[in-house]
């Protein structure tokens, strides 16, 4: 930190160039750089001079210095021009010419959770799907997100479907029912599931906290309407 004699108060504290933590979750490596996630930033090493460049930090505008993993897919020219960087709060976009983050992709946005972890990059014809993993730490529940990224750093993520790995909030089955639809499950947490028959997957329902009770006891549908 540096002390401004004019203003009588310290100016923005930075960080000197080097790894940020020894405590290491990821690399990425592009034409002139190596990305190396901490768990207090991204160490930064500058290939074309064999040193250390200043790291990145939520004040550089990550959202969070907690890095999980990284990853910086190939353009449709050849060349890296975004990072992805997953953290407790998202996963932050940032271009690595420009050194700016274009956004960060959350719950909000249509993942499973906030909190995303791991991730891998699969290309297909269409494009390149990543697929981005959740612990289920943020009060969602585990699973991957599949999106559609866009290599070419304008910002164009798309979310392409959700899987789970646990179909039920809760183990403690509180009402069943059925009918020609599927069938439909209210357990002790958020929200009610129903299964799809003719698409053969689970789908969420309504909150408990939607309902005017805190607990469902018993439903009954007639095919048209779901009584609870």
């Amino acid at each position: 930190e540096v002390w401004n004699t004019s203003s009588s108060a310290w100016d923005a504290a930075a960080l000197m160039n080097g790894l940020p933590s020894n405590i290491i979750s990821s690399f990425a490596e592009v034409e002139d750089y190596v990305f190396i996630g901490t768990n207090s930033g991204i160490g930064v090493w500058n290939k074309t001079v064999n040193s250390w460049d200043a790291p990145l930090t939520m004040q550089d505008g990550l959202s969070s210095n907690n890095i999980q993993d990284l990853s910086a897919p190939l353009s449709s020219n050849g060349d890296h021009i975004i990072l992805y960087v997953t953290t407790p709060m998202g996963v932050d976009r940032w271009l690595i010419v420009q050194e700016a983050n274009i956004g960060v992709v959350t719950a909000a946005d249509g993942m499973i959770g906030t909190d995303a972890h791991d991730m891998i990059f699969i290309p297909g014809s269409t494009g390149t799907t990543a697929y981005i993993s959740h612990r289920g730490s943020d009060l969602s529940r585990p699973g991957v997100t599949s999106v559609m990224i866009d290599p070419q750093g304008t910002g164009n993520e798309q979310i392409v479907d959700h899987h789970r790995f646990d179909q039920l909030p809760s183990n403690n089955v509180k009402a069943l029912t059925s009918d020609s639809w599927g069938l439909h499950v209210a357990t002790s947490e958020s929200p009610l599931v129903h299964y799809n028959q003719t698409s053969m997957e689970f789908e969420n329902g309504v909150a408990l906290w939607q309902l005017t009770g805190t607990q469902v006891t018993a439903m009954y549908s007639d095919g048209m309407r779901l009584l609870i």
